[in-house]
């Protein structure tokens, strides 16, 4: 067999330690054997003594590495690395890399806009906004509908006049609430629909993925799978190699987004891009609204999330697509937490909790008037009940004919 020879600088349970035999064992070597054995391989795991390699210089001149482990994969003594390495641009542009699964910064880059709901749906999230008062708006439409039922009816009791006070204060009631609503649709329009509405979030990016004019860009095929269901088919799919290429695309193209794992796309992007080329359009990293990266992190430490972890592979490690498939394939949230972990620790990984949800715009508050809308709608109500009453009162006074329902609901 052909063996595949795995360095990496440290023991980390439950990615890859000894056991009690002395074999190595954990996550990691678990994974890699799903990759070697349908390829016919063997393992080899170079655990380096570096008081003789020295450490890893990932800044070394001309992006040399020439100790530790990216040292050895560098001269060939092994075929991969893995580690809490960063995705620096040394690295990158010096070794073939897979994600980092543990801690999975996700970026997706594309032309900046805001996306502004539709009239309606702006109008109800206003109202909704109101709180209790948007029942006591509710009910007042009702209790106003079946007042003019009722003013239509006290025609026929002319002699009423005016000693109904229950009408007067309905129909105040129910200008108040007309000027209310009149202004909330106004004002809140104006409101929601500021430059500052809503800009489109990483939820909202990912949705877009599964229409037909979404148009995915990536570096390397094997990023796709940080998307799990979400991967648009592989029509929509474009592969770009270089800078240039992406921006040019990104900006002549609305529906295109681009993925990636590096944190800042400009920052890296600008060392090659001059300044005409990188003003092309305004570019921005959606925003990672539902923390989507935390999912991936195996265990805290200090409160804190793991360091990133992810392999460098040689150029010769064959099916390297497969094999980053079957990395990232396995460190889905549900494999992480309901197996992987478990299976060392017994317990499940300690994944973070999701974060409270991000408004575009601050709710309308009346918390100090809630008490007094409840007021006037109890009031609404009673003035209903003192109009029936007047009714009664003047047709026991008048010996008024019975109630005609026809004439009610002419």
């Amino acid at each position: 067999k052909i063996p595949i020879r795995i360095g990496f600088p440290y023991e980390s349970h439950p990615r890859i330690y000894r056991n009690e035999k002395g074999q190595w064992t954990g996550i990691h070597v678990d994974l890699w054997k799903l990759f070697a054995e349908p390829i016919g391989s063997s393992l080899e795991f170079a655990f380096p003594d570096f008081q003789h390699f020295g450490t890893d210089d990932p800044d070394g001149v001309n992006g040399k590495f020439v100790a530790g482990v990216m040292g050895l994969l560098q001269n060939d003594s092994i075929d991969a690395a893995m580690g809490d390495y960063t995705l620096q641009k040394g690295r990158m542009t010096s070794f073939q890399y897979t994600p980092q699964y543990d801690y999975q910064p996700m970026n997706l880059i594309r032309r900046q806009r805001v996306m502004i709901p539709s009239f309606f749906e702006r109008i109800g999230e206003f109202i909704s906004s109101f709180g209790v008062y948007g029942y006591v708006i509710s009910s007042s439409l009702i209790i106003a509908t079946s007042e003019l039922i009722i003013l239509d009816f006290r025609k026929v009791y002319k002699d009423m006049g005016t000693k109904t006070y229950g009408i007067k204060f309905c129909i105040v009631f129910n200008v108040f609430v007309a000027f209310t609503l009149f202004n909330a649709i106004f004002a809140g329009s104006n409101l929601l629909s500021s430059v500052q509405v809503h800009q489109e979030t990483l939820s909202e990016t990912l949705h877009q993925l599964s229409k037909d004019n979404a148009t995915l860009i990536v570096r390397d095929i094997t990023h796709l799978l940080g998307y799990a269901n979400d991967t648009p088919s592989e029509g929509r799919i474009t592969v770009l190699r270089t800078k240039k290429e992406v921006i040019a695309r990104v900006c002549s193209d609305p529906n295109a987004i681009y993925f990636d794992y590096l944190r800042d796309f400009i920052e890296f992007y600008n060392g090659d891009i001059s300044e005409d080329e990188s003003g092309a359009c305004n570019l921005r990293t959606v925003s990672n609204d539902i923390n989507k990266e935390d999912k991936y992190t195996i265990g805290t430490s200090l409160g804190k999330p793991m360091p990133i972890v992810n392999y460098y592979l040689a150029d010769r490690i064959r099916d390297k697509k497969k094999l980053a498939f079957v990395i990232l394939g396995m460190f889905d949230a549900d494999k992480i937490d309901s197996f992987w972990f478990p299976r060392y620790m017994g317990r499940p990984a300690m994944i973070p909790p999701d974060p409270p949800a991000e408004y575009t715009y601050t709710p309308f508050s009346l918390n100090y008037f809630v008490i007094f809308f409840a007021l006037l709608g109890v009031g609404s109500a009673l003035s209903v009940i003192v109009f029936l009453l007047e009714i009664l009162w003047h047709r026991h006074r008048s010996s008024i004919v019975p109630f005609d329902l026809r004439v009610v609901c002419r």
